[in-house]
């Protein structure tokens, strides 16, 4: 597929098709985003049995 071809594609998509893909990746940032931020927290570097402690205990977090 040539440049000219990818060009002509994308400028055929629909404008509101791209609003909807924004919309559910920004949905997705705030489902997900948490899941991130608390996960970080239980993991202690250096300290490999207290990360997987606290991965037992909250094992809900990283098995999404």
């Amino acid at each position: 597929m040539s440049a000219a071809e990818r060009t002509k594609r994308m400028a055929e998509t629909s404008p509101r098709f791209m609003a909807r893909m924004a919309g559910v990746f920004y949905l997705m940032d705030f489902a997900f985003g948490p899941a991130m931020f608390a996960g970080s927290k239980f993991v202690v570097p250096g300290d490999a049995a207290v990360t997987a402690t606290n991965m037992l205990a909250h094992e809900f977090l990283f098995r999404q």
